[in-house]
């Protein structure tokens, strides 16, 4: 494995366990976790979190750094990249579900975070069905043509995945502070904050990984 890539995917699997952790931690400390599962306004930002900073980036690394250790067999890596990636749109529309039926009788979609969300889902349906149908149904010349397209519409799908993901901890953090029965304000703040820095350090894990040379198979 290039030094490169093995220095990518130590910060990125370090700085998102940080940050899954600590988020997990600002929930069971400053909400009540009994009924958490009934919690659709909770539910969504953990489940997004998990979708984005785990089976995404492990869908896209699986078949990317098998490339340089080739482990897998071609095949084999590519059905796992598929499989993982519908995963991600499967839990990513649950999650956007959850964040929907918690707002019931109030307006959707008045945000930037919101906007720029449901445009990421649909891109990513969309290069989902088509990079199924080209890669296992489609011509070899075809495949050439579209694997240029799909490695840039998938690197700019990970810039607005994390742009979309601070502006959420964004709105997280001040409808949290504008709540009067938070008493304690400095602290919280302070540990939502550093989920955000380990959240942008994982993903940049991601783009040393992505961004050299790739071996040709």
């Amino acid at each position: 494995m290039k030094k490169q890539t093995y220095s990518g995917f130590s910060l990125y699997i370090i700085n998102s366990i940080f940050a899954y952790g600590l988020f997990l931690f600002f929930i069971f400390n400053y909400f009540p976790t009994q009924n958490l599962l009934s919690n659709k306004f909770l539910l969504h930002p953990l489940i997004m979190l998990f979708v984005f900073i785990f089976v995404m980036p492990i869908a896209i690394l699986t078949y990317r750094i098998n490339n340089e250790i080739d482990v897998l067999n071609h095949d084999v890596s590519k059905m796992i990249h598929a499989s993982l990636n519908l995963i991600v749109i499967l839990l990513a529309i649950l999650g956007i579900m959850m964040i929907y039926s918690s707002h019931i009788g109030k307006k959707h979609f008045t945000s930037f975070h919101s906007w720029l969300g449901i445009m990421v889902i649909s891109v990513y349906i969309i290069q989902w069905i088509l990079s199924f149908y080209i890669f296992y149904y489609g011509s070899k010349s075809l495949k050439k043509k579209f694997m240029p397209i799909h490695k840039f519409t998938g690197m700019m799908l990970i810039i607005a995945i994390l742009i979309t993901i601070l502006l959420g901890l964004t709105i997280f953090s001040m409808k949290f502070m504008a709540n009067k029965n938070n008493i304690q304000k400095d602290l919280p703040n302070l540990y939502l904050n550093l989920i955000m820095f380990f959240v942008f350090y994982s993903f940049i894990g991601i783009f040393l990984i992505l961004n050299q040379k790739q071996i040709q198979n």
